[in-house]
This record gives structure tokens, sequence and C-alpha cells, in this order.
């Protein structure tokens, strides 16, 4: 009786810790696997997946993304035998968004389109007890961005308006912020400065308004628009250091451009160095493209027409592989224009 006591205490704890600190951080991370070793002690009881899908956040934030992924498609199993419809939504979930960092887009999207088959007026929303978000705000914002990389951009309009309506409506300022925080990046992927520094403060507001832990990815986004290496530098040391790298490829990026914009070429050039090796060392693919062609057009600017054209190639092969059509065409574009006309630092 008090094994089953303390569980349901770690597994609403644990969500709370995740609102304020972070997935990655040491306190939420102990909770969880705490409360995974006591679902193992009882057998096979309610708790036991919302324990599962708590290790799944640590380890997807800390960039672990092939366990997380192992861990989702457990999940998925369990879901799937239970045969309750909050569960499949939040295993769905799960798969969808390791897919996704993983640069698995058009599996992403698959698991995704489950999510949101399954949401309903109705659907119990009490998850978001144990995990500090809901799964149905977070995957539209999440599928806006994979329908982004896959060169569906109507989609990806649509899935953002719906995720921030949504997350509106609920008022619920750990769901609020997540998608503040993803249709910010959305802004990003676009090249949209004004959006991307609209939904960054909203992201700021929020976090600091409830304490929640967006706050330095609100203020990168911040850096990248202005061009604020040093606050970057901060922001991507603070995130780092409080074990939340997943996203680290895209964090990177962003400060190789600023830097690049501020005319430090060798600074940039080690901060897409530092961003492949994390894309290497931790499988997220996503933005490998990305970091390719910006390698490109600071080749191209310095006139090394060889090692940009090298580097466009790489990055069409890369986006092409992996589906990434919005990557691809950017990449291409970048290529064709390549000895007809200067390449600017700017997207």
């Amino acid at each position: 009786l008090r094994s089953s006591y303390e569980l349901g205490l770690l597994t609403t704890l644990g969500a709370a810790y995740a609102g304020m600190m972070g997935y990655a951080a040491p306190e939420t991370a102990q909770t969880y696997a705490r409360a995974t070793e006591l679902s193992d002690e009882l057998g096979d009881v309610p708790e036991l997946f919302w324990a599962i899908r708590g290790v799944w956040s640590a380890m997807l934030v800390r960039g672990d993304l092939v366990r997380a992924l192992e861990v989702a498609e457990r999940l998925l199993r369990s879901a799937e035998a239970s045969g309750r419809d909050a569960l499949r939504m939040e295993a769905h979930y799960t798969v969808a968004a390791a897919h996704m960092f993983m640069g698995a887009m058009p599996l992403a999207r698959q698991h995704f389109a489950s999510v949101l088959a399954l949401n309903h007026a109705d659907r119990d929303m009490s998850g978001r007890l144990y995990t500090a978000v809901d799964v149905v705000a977070v995957s539209l914002a999440l599928a806006a961005q994979t329908a982004w990389l896959l060169g569906l951009d109507e989609e990806a309009s649509r899935f953002n308006a719906e995720s921030l309506a949504l997350s509106e409506s609920l008022a619920h300022p750990v769901s609020q912020a997540f998608v503040q925080n993803q249709a910010s990046t959305l802004g990003y992927l676009n090249g949209n400065r004004e959006l991307a520094k609209y939904h960054a403060a909203e992201t700021i507001r929020l976090s600091e308004t409830y304490g929640i832990f967006f706050a330095p990815i609100g203020a990168l986004m911040m850096a990248w628009v202005t061009d604020d290496t040093l606050t970057a530098n901060t922001m991507i040391g603070m995130l780092r250091g409080g074990g939340s790298h997943v996203g680290s490829t895209v964090f990177y990026c962003m400060l190789a451009e600023a830097q690049w914009r501020n005319g430090d070429t060798k600074a940039a050039e080690q901060s897409i160095d530092e961003a492949l090796a994390i894309a290497k060392a931790n499988h997220e693919g996503y933005w490998e493209p990305e970091l390719n062609k910006l390698r490109g057009d600071i080749a191209a600017q310095e006139g090394r027409i060889a090692d940009a054209e090298r580097a466009y190639r790489l990055a069409i092969e890369c986006a092409t592989t992996r589906g990434l059509v919005a990557l691809t065409r950017r990449a291409e574009s970048r290529l064709a224009s390549l000895l007809s006309k200067p390449i600017s630092n700017s997207r």
C-alpha cells in the first residue's frame, strides 16, 4: 500500500518538476526513474505507463534519441494492449517526436496523424497531470514543423494555427509555452524573424509568469533575431549544462548564422562543426542538411566555389534521403545560383 501511494505521488511530482525545471533536470529524471522501479515491483499497475512516459521524456530531451525511440515503441505496445485511447495518443506522440528529431519525417507525420485521429471533444485530458503538457496541443505544434520540413506548407500553417488556438483555449501554461516555443521555431525554419520574435516573446512571458523552463530557449531565439552571439552562446551553455541536448543542432545553427552575419566566419564554422558532431553522436538528423547548406553559403561568400558546391550537394543528399523537401529545395536553389550571383550572409 505504501509503495502504491509513493508511486502515485512520484508520477505527479515528476510532471511538476518537468514543468518547472525541464524534463532533463536531475530531479525530474530521478523521480521518474524511481517511479519506474516501484512500478516494476508492483507489477502491471496503471502508473507504470506514466512512469515510463516520464523516462522517455528525459531520454528525448537529453538527446538519447535511439533509446527514446525504443522506449516509445514499448509505450505504444503497452497502450495498444490497454485499449485506452488516452494512452494510445500519448504513445503515438512519443514515437512521432523521436522520429521527428531523428529526421524520419514521413514516420513522424504518420504517428502525429494517429494522435489527431483519436482526438475528440470529450477526450480524457488527465494525462497532462503526469506529463505536464496536453498531448493534442503539443502534437499539433510538432506536426506543423514536420509538415513544413516535408514541404507541406498549407498543412504546416493549419496545424500551427490549431495548436495556438487549442493551447489558448485550454489555458494550460506549460502547454501554452511549449506551443509558443514551437511556433517561434517554425518562424525560424521559415527565416521569418518577426514571427520568431513575436512567439519567442510570448514564450518568455509565459515562462517568467508561471516559472516554466522554456525561458532560455525563448532568449536564444531572440538572440538569433538580433544577432546577439553572446546571449546565444550563454543560452546554449545554460540548456546543455542543464542536460537539455535535443534540438542542439538547431541551436548551434542559430548561433552560427548570427556569428556569420557579424562577420566571424571562423566561429560560425566551429559552431557548424559542433552541431554536426552532435547530429552524428545523437542521431539528430532533421537539421543536418541545413547545417551543410550554411557551410556552403559561407564558402560561396568567401569565393570557395568548389567547397560551396560540395557542401550544397551534401545538403541535398542528406535532405533527399530523409524526405525533407523544404530543405532539399533550399539547398537546390543555392546550388543553382552559385555561379550566377554572390551569396549574402542571410537566408
